[in-house]
Formats: structure tokens, C-alpha cells, sequence
């Protein structure tokens, strides 16, 4: 790379990038825990439910797509109010 600064500094980058957002979906975040558990997708929301993993869930909020998003939290106000 010292003959491509410019492929060194786009490598600087993407690891900057991923050191700053491994909380997101690296481990110990809720993805991974949700990987790292085995849960299937019709008990996420129980499992999410969790208080011990309520400081993880704007985290995997943001990595979800807008709709799945709003569809997981929606679920999770019902399953928090039943």
C-alpha cells in the first residue's frame, strides 16, 4: 500500500468504519446474541424483550431496514403492554 495512499487511506476508512460500528452486530450485541442463541424469528421479540438487553436495542434497531424496524418494535409494544 505505500505505493496506493490511496488504497491505504480507503483501508483506514472501512477499519475506522467497523471499529466504530462493531457494537452494533458484533459480539456481544443483540444480533449476535440472537445468532449466538439459536432464536428463531417467531420468539425474537420475547427474547428482545428481555430488560437485561434493553440498553442493546437502539443498536439493533439501526441495523434492521426501516420496515422491519418499525414492524419489530411495534411487536414489542404489544408483547410489553400483554
Amino acid at each position: 500500500m505505500r505505493e496506493n495512499p490511496q488504497a491505504l487511506t480507503a483501508y483506514r476508512t472501512a477499519n475506522a468504519y467497523m471499529e466504530e460500528n462493531a457494537h452494533r452486530i458484533g459480539i456481544g450485541s443483540l444480533a449476535w446474541l440472537i445468532e449466538e442463541h439459536g432464536v428463531p424469528p417467531e420468539q425474537i421479540v420475547e427474547f428482545i424483550a428481555n430488560s437485561e438487553y434493553r440498553h442493546l436495542l437502539n443498536d439493533f434497531f439501526s441495523v434492521l431496514d426501516r420496515a422491519t424496524a418499525e414492524k419489530v418494535k411495534d411487536e414489542l409494544e404489544q408483547y410489553l403492554r400483554s
